[in-house]
């Protein structure tokens, strides 16, 4: 078998790293603006706490969806749906961002998100068991 290098899923992980760095730099931002070394409130109307839940949950999903995305795409996937998937990825992370961002209750960007990172997070979680059982 030959090594395919996953780069497309490359490019994806570069955009998603620049987007955690400004997330991280957020979180960096509203520790000053709110006088917090460490930890946060629990409000949800803090800045700080919703700065830390957009960066928190980017690292619950984003790593795994990167590590399925290469792993299919090193199968032999045609690009189009790999560039499709991590522009699903992309999409749902900065819906994420822009829904919490806007507003401590529920949006139309927290809910596009959950549905795109869930929904990819399914297909490939189902593209990788056939693969893996073939």
């Amino acid at each position: 078998m030959t090594f395919i290098p996953p780069k497309i899923t490359m490019l994806y992980a570069g955009i998603l790293g620049l987007m955690y760095l400004f997330l991280s730099i957020s979180v960096v931002r509203w520790r000053w603006i709110e006088l917090k070394g460490l930890g946060c409130d629990q409000d949800p109307k803090s800045g700080l706490f919703r700065a830390v839940r957009i960066h928190g949950n980017f690292f619950e999903y984003v790593p795994l969806i990167l590590l399925f995305l290469a792993m299919d795409e090193m199968t032999g996937r045609l690009p189009l749906p790999v560039h499709l998937m991590g522009i699903v990825l992309v999409l749902g992370r900065l819906g994420h961002f822009l829904g919490i961002r806007k507003s401590h209750t529920t949006s139309a960007g927290r809910t596009i998100s959950v549905a795109f990172t869930f929904g990819l997070l399914l297909v490939l979680s189902i593209l990788l068991i056939m693969k893996g059982a073939s």
